[in-house]
């Protein structure tokens, strides 16, 4: 059996980066290849029981004593105990600065890009630190993959990379009658009630602020139009601030974190995805899958589309009036045909779970 040993940062539930890894370990034939898990411990929900359920170990630094030696002591420790054939790698993390160990040990590396900036935060000296993180895969790793042709030209630069997106049990996300007749009731909504959905971390990066002043145009016009904002995060009170101060209290939704998050998307009339950077959000894809219509920034990845997707700048006033114009004259019908459309396209799971499956061995 091929052993793998994960580097994903973090094996929290909120991580896009595991939910991609744990949407393919599920399926992987684990006869074949098992994955092992090397990370930053946080609170909240974890996939800890479940990597364990199915057959992997979790090996945890506390994020209290997170440090450049704290993770190369860590990973040594690891190495010494179990043997691997491969490390791969998800950047960017301080977990970059550990792969040269596993190198001079005769072990692969696998270097997974998930992002099309360096930044995932703000700031230079952020983008300073992920970049020193990232200045060694290019003499230690042995293959380089990335969720989108932009990440990987963004991490790689001129180097060749196989591209693999990220994939996703869409049949989870299937429309349903049931969920948005439920869901919409429990809000207080109705059929008059436009539903602008959107998913995601409350963090810098999925530009939040630009969502809510955008929408409060949107509000200006039509009291119909509700935004229904699901997640968590960092910026939430800044957000809630936004609101208060826009007078948008009645109009926008902040329903919080949620485990049954599949069954919103029956909700949502419309999708924003208003993101100062993306590698390959899933939640684009969950949204098509779902057959919501989608606007999309243009720093998005057109990798990204399956469904028809309008992608719109997010730079300033005008570009909040493009997304205001084309909220109003948007498709409001759900896609029906996307399964036929998937079967055809990259994103189809046998053939992603194939490519994965080819990192670690000959299919």
């Amino acid at each position: 059996m091929i052993r793998v040993l994960q580097l994903p940062g973090t094996i929290a539930q909120t991580d896009g980066r595991m939910s991609v890894i744990m949407n393919i370990y599920r399926k992987i034939d684990r006869t074949k290849v098992q994955f092992d898990f090397l990370g930053t411990g946080i609170q909240g929900a974890t996939y800890q029981e479940e990597i364990e359920n199915l057959g992997g170990n979790v090996f945890i630094v506390p994020e209290s004593k997170l440090t450049f030696f704290s993770v190369r002591r860590a990973i040594s420790n690891v190495l010494d105990t179990c043997k691997y054939d491969f490390v791969h790698y998800h950047a960017i993390s301080l977990w970059g600065s550990t792969i040269d160990i596993a190198k001079r040990r005769g072990i692969q590396v696998i270097v997974h890009s998930h992002s099309n900036r360096y930044t995932l935060g703000n700031g230079l000296v952020k983008t300073l630190r992920n970049k020193i993180f990232t200045a060694n895969i290019f003499l230690y790793a042995n293959k380089f993959v990335a969720v989108s042709t932009d990440s990987g030209k963004a991490l790689f630069h001129k180097r060749n990379f196989e591209c693999i997106p990220n994939v996703i049990d869409f049949s989870k996300f299937s429309y349903s009658e049931s969920a948005r007749s439920d869901i919409r009731k429990r809000y207080g909504l109705t059929e008059k009630n436009r539903v602008i959905g959107h998913v995601g971390r409350f963090s810098p990066e999925k530009n939040h602020s630009f969502m809510i002043e955008t929408f409060s145009k949107i509000w200006e016009k039509d009291h119909n139009f509700r935004l229904m904002l699901i997640g968590d995060g960092p910026l939430l009170v800044n957000v809630k601030h936004q609101i208060k101060k826009l007078k948008l209290e009645k109009a926008v939704i902040l329903v919080g974190a949620k485990s049954d998050v599949t069954r919103f998307y029956s909700v949502f009339d419309l999708f924003w995805l208003p993101s100062i950077f993306e590698g390959l959000p899933t939640v684009g894809l969950e949204a098509q899958a779902a057959g919501v219509p989608l606007i999309v920034s243009n720093q998005v990845t057109k990798d990204l589309q399956i469904n028809p997707i309008s992608y719109l700048p997010i730079d300033g006033k005008d570009s909040q009036i493009e997304w205001v114009n084309k909220s109003f004259t948007a498709c409001w019908h759900r896609n029906i045909d996307f399964e036929k459309k998937l079967v055809a396209s990259k994103y189809f799971f046998p053939r992603v779970l194939k490519q994965w499956m080819s990192l670690y061995m000959a299919v």
